[in-house]
Order: C-alpha cells, then sequence, then structure tokens
C-alpha cells in the first residue's frame, strides 16, 4: 500500500521565493496548497484563502497540513503598524500549525538581528524571537540569487544603466546564495521535520562592489560604480517613489546593506547536504537567462 503524500500550505507562494519553494516541494511529491489572497494559477497546487491581516484563522485552514512553510510578509512593510500585523500573522500562524501538529518553517533572513537598523530586518527579527525555544524551522538565506526578488531588480536596473550607487566603498561583505539550494534545503527540513535556525549563504563571503562587478560581467555589461552618501540615497529614494522611478533598491534595503557583516553558514549535513553554490557559480548558472530582454 503506497502512503500518502504530505501536504504543505505555503504562504507568499506567488512572491520569488515562495513560487520557487512551490516547485522544489511538488518535485519531491508533496501536494501543495498556497496561502494567499486570491487564487494563483498552477497545475502543481491548489489555493486557500489566507491574508496577512485577518485576525483570526478560518477554522480548517491547515487540515490535513503536515508542513507549513511562512514565506509571506505585508508589502512596503517600513512602519511600525505594519510590523506589529506582520509579527500577530506569525504568531495566529504558528499557533494553528501547533493545533494541527504541523511542522512550522519560518523564512527569515541575514538582516534579522537585535540591533538591525532596517524595519525589514526588525520585523523579520522580531518573528524569529517569537519562535525561539519552540519546535519551529527558522531559515536565514542570505541574498537570493534566482529570477526574481531583490537580485533581479539590481539586474534589471545594470540592464537600463551602468551607473550604480555605492556605499561607504562597497565593503559589505556580501553572502549569497542560489533560489534552488535554498528550497532544497526547506524541504529537507519539512521532510526531516527538523527544528532550529539554519543560516543558509556562502562562505567566505565577497566584497558587494566585487558581486555588482560580477553581476555587471555576466550581463555583458559595464558598471560604473558611484559613491552616495546614504542621506542623499534616502531623499532620492523618497522623490523616486512618488514620481515612479524604480531605482535598484530602496532606502530600508540599503539600510540592510549598510549594516552586513560575515555570517558563519549552518554546516548541518540533515539540511545541506552538498557544498552551496558560490556567487560565480549562481551567476553562471543564470547568465544566459539574464541576458534574455
Amino acid at each position: 500500500m503506497t502512503a500518502s503524500p504530505k501536504t504543505v500550505f505555503i504562504t507568499g507562494a506567488d512572491g520569488f521565493v515562495g513560487s520557487s519553494l512551490v516547485r522544489a516541494f511538488s518535485e519531491d511529491g508533496w501536494c501543495v496548497i498556497k496561502g494567499s489572497r486570491r487564487p494563483i494559477e498552477g497545475a502543481d497546487s491548489v489555493t486557500r484563502a489566507y491574508d496577512l491581516a485577518w485576525q483570526a484563522l478560518p477554522p480548517g485552514l491547515l487540515d490535513d497540513v503536515d508542513a507549513v512553510v511562512h514565506a509571506a510578509m505585508t508589502r512596503g512593510a517600513h512602519d511600525a503598524e505594519a510590523i506589529e500585523a506582520n509579527v500577530e500573522a506569525a504568531r495566529l500562524l504558528k499557533a494553528a500549525a501547533d493545533a494541527r501538529g504541523s511542522h512550522f518553517i519560518f523564512v527569515s533572513s541575514l538582516a534579522a538581528r537585535d540591533d538591525a537598523p532596517s524595519a525589514y530586518g526588525k520585523q523579520k527579527r522580531r518573528v524569529e524571537l517569537l519562535l525561539a525555544d519552540s519546535d519551529a524551522a527558522i531559515v536565514r538565506p542570505g541574498l537570493v540569487v534566482g529570477a526574481g526578488g531583490l537580485f533581479l531588480k539590481m539586474a534589471a536596473h545594470l540592464k537600463r544603466s551602468p551607473f550604480v550607487p555605492i556605499f561607504n566603498g562597497g565593503r559589505q561583505p556580501l553572502q549569497t546564495v542560489h533560489v534552488d539550494d535554498v528550497t532544497r534545503a526547506i524541504v529537507r527540513i519539512a521532510n526531516a521535520r527538523i527544528a532550529g535556525t539554519f543560516v543558509l549563504a556562502e562562505s567566505p563571503p565577497v566584497p558587494y562592489r566585487t558581486f555588482l562587478e560580477s553581476l555587471a560581467q555576466s550581463l555583458s555589461r559595464r558598471a560604473v560604480l558611484v559613491p552616495v552618501p546614504f542621506g542623499l540615497f534616502r531623499s532620492a529614494a523618497a522623490v523616486a517613489a512618488r514620481i515612479g522611478v524604480t531605482l535598484p533598491a530602496d532606502a530600508d534595503s540599503v539600510l540592510g546593506l549598510l549594516a552586513l557583516r560575515d555570517t558563519p553558514p549552518t554546516a548541518d549535513a540533515r539540511v545541506v547536504d552538498r557544498p552551496l553554490r558560490s556567487y560565480r557559480e549562481s551567476l553562471a548558472s543564470l547568465a544566459e537567462q539574464l541576458t534574455l530582454d
């Protein structure tokens, strides 16, 4: 008799990492349920209504769910009210997972620290603390390299313009991780119901400016790195947002960049069973895709 496939509930399933998780779990034989405010098309999954703004979760949301992967975050969550809403959403979802006996996996970030200057890092850290001493898994990826997210915004900017602002000389220690390495690790965590905090990032880190130069080279573009004081960039970013101009990063992302530290990755064979790709390997794997117009 064949065992029934396991089921995973994924929030943020229409985002970059979330959609990659949908594919990874489906390929591993899981039934996938996407938590979303609106239906998400895809033969590899079904959708259940879910909203981060809910004050209570509907009965049956996690019926028959073996694992919950929480990857959603309110867009533009850069104010205190939005941060509180995101933390409360995580609390509700974790409580529902506990009631159903579902394993809970939170997709955090290397930006999550007690002294995080960015609202993004503060919000992620608040959720991490909420999950402390529980049976949850916290996954902390570096800059995720793939066809989406902040990385794709950086690549798109370089394809439009060679001029890229850098801060403090671009010496920040950047740690990247290929999106497929992230999703592979999360599927392994779910299969084995592993608890703990896991850092997924290449080591040693690469200086931010070196990464930008390598990204430009992989795009067959030239990068002109322009030193900019952060205060000036923050003012320019506010103006750009008002007039609808897209910059390679917003002010909150730059705050996170300025606070980067070299963070040792997790060496746990249950989670990472083969070496994570370096930034050069990640860029090489995406070179053809990134150069397409």
